[in-house]
């Protein structure tokens, strides 16, 4: 999928249980501020994992990712591993194979960018830029995928 602002993508799917999201994220054109982001169902609730956030990255709530700049046409292969447990859950990111953020708490205390909080999604806010997203695969790690329509 290629996007340019503001673009949403809901995947048709609610993981119920643990997993892990993969895929690649290439900012293809900045316009400055671009944000880029990945929605993750988490138990009952939801939020948003921000890739990126005016051209460096992100982080999910308030834990930030270690600084650093989101290069223009650079591949980035980010894994995201969601998993939960009562009331609490966690949310562990790799970028090219390196560990990248780790977030644990309720996961109320999530921000949200998609409007439903029960899909999976991508999407790009507040920005004039293109970004390509590919290769997306959900793999259930405990549980199961329902299929919405």
């Amino acid at each position: 999928m290629v996007g340019t602002d503001p673009a949403q993508l809901r995947l048709p799917c609610r993981p119920r249980g643990d997993y892990q999201l993969s895929g690649r994220v290439v900012v293809m054109k900045s316009g400055g501020g671009h944000r880029v982001s990945f929605h993750l169902p988490v138990g009952e609730g939801g939020g948003s994992y921000s890739f990126a956030h005016g051209g460096v990255f992100g982080g999910i709530g308030r834990t930030k990712a270690p600084a650093g700049e989101v290069s223009v046409g650079k591949v980035y292969r980010v894994d995201m591993r969601v998993g939960s447990e009562d009331e609490e859950a966690e949310i562990v990111v790799r970028v090219n194979g390196a560990p990248h953020l780790r977030w644990k708490g309720n996961p109320s205390k999530l921000g949200m960018d998609m409007p439903t909080k029960e899909y999976l999604g991508i999407g790009t806010f507040f920005t004039r830029s293109t970004v390509l997203f590919s290769d997306l695969r959900l793999r259930m790690i405990s549980g199961r995928a329902e299929l919405l329509r």
